[in-house]
């Protein structure tokens, strides 16, 4: 669901409107309910330290994030900033989900009925995934693009790159073309300080097996899709 929510409801480029669209407090709001079943699950682990890069307008570049960095602008009044320790866990914020009864068991017993119910409701037939390299002599070939960018490489806009199999059309209505296969937009974070821009590499992969098969490319013929794709993968960078 990712990938189709986000491109239909956070590609405009007016990125202020898109949080007030049902689709996107919806997202948002599963997105918080799967982290909460996983952490459920996983008691334990949380937040692991990372360093900043470039900063925002209220931490310094190059600042160590940890779960007790202040979560500005969001306050608790005379108890200071929250931080990720301080809502942690829902019943902080005073709210749960429907799988997640918290009120009257201990961390094991959540663990393990949370754990059931997430079973039932997306492996009710109780089946093993199998994983590719349990299952030796199937092979698949399969076809995408990396992508690594700096955040700041067009200083601080916004910008989306574009892939297309095929001609790119010439009326830049180029998200909704046939020949797009596939989008990546990129959002620098705030930056107000002295100096160069920091570097800040961010990734993303794009599958061309749709792409491929719209367009009759056999992709398990390896060399006549290496051929197809030098002379009909394009990119482009639009500014966002």
């Amino acid at each position: 669901m990712q990938p189709s929510i986000q491109f239909c409801t956070f590609c405009p480029s007016f990125q202020y409107l898109t949080t007030n669209r049902p689709s996107s407090m919806l997202h948002h709001a599963n997105v918080d309910r799967i982290f909460a079943l996983w952490q459920a699950m996983h008691p334990d682990p949380y937040l692991t330290p990372l360093k900043d890069f470039p900063g925002t307008f209220a931490i310094p570049p190059g600042t160590i994030e940890t779960s007790s960095t202040p979560l500005l602008p969001f306050s608790q009044g005379n108890e200071g900033w929250y931080t990720s320790d301080s809502c942690r866990s829902l019943t902080t914020l005073g709210y749960t989900y429907p799988e997640i009864d918290d009120w009257d068991q201990n961390p094991q017993q959540l663990k393990q009925n949370v754990t059931a119910q997430v079973n039932t409701l997306y492996n009710p037939n109780g089946q093993s995934i199998n994983k590719r390299d349990s299952m030796p002599g199937q092979q698949t070939v399969d076809w995408s693009v990396d992508l690594c960018v700096d955040k700041f490489d067009l200083q601080g806009a916004r910008f989306i790159i574009r892939l297309f199999l095929g001609e790119v059309p010439e009326n830049l209505d180029w998200f909704t073309a046939p020949s797009c296969v596939g989008s990546f937009r990129i959002s620098p974070p705030p930056y107000n300080r002295p100096g160069p821009l920091p570097e800040v590499l961010t990734y993303s992969e794009i599958s061309l097996a749709k792409g491929l098969s719209d367009n009759g490319i056999d992709g398990e013929d390896v060399e006549g899709t290496v051929e197809y794709l030098k002379g009909n993968l394009v990119w482009i960078v639009q500014k966002a």
